[in-house]
């Protein structure tokens, strides 16, 4: 995942959850995400996105432990450091959805 001026979205360090498919853990709402690499400019001053904020909106399915899991088509904003949104990240096409065997 990628915000939208080319920056790298990872979970925030220790934000692996207890959910794990084919041995990665899975984001559920709530978890921490950063940016790095973002060569954002606006106004001739680096603006870049630093945080990541995921909105699944109420009722969302499935759910662990309480929580809804991330999906590929769960809202999001990236923010700059003074919480300014920068737009939404863009999900990699060899990233979107799961497949069972």
């Amino acid at each position: 995942m990628r915000c939208p001026h080319g920056g790298t979205v990872r979970p925030a360090q220790g934000a692996a959850g207890p959910v794990r498919i084919a041995g990665v853990p899975v984001a559920r709402a709530g978890d921490a995400f950063v940016v790095t690499g973002c060569p954002h400019i606006s106004g001739g001053r680096p603006r870049p996105c630093l945080t990541v904020r995921f909105s699944p909106g109420s009722g969302a399915r499935p759910l662990s432990g309480g929580r809804p899991l991330l999906l590929n088509t769960t809202a999001a904003q990236c923010f700059s450091a003074d919480l300014t949104p920068q737009g939404p990240p863009v999900v990699g096409a060899a990233q979107q959805g799961v497949s069972c065997r």
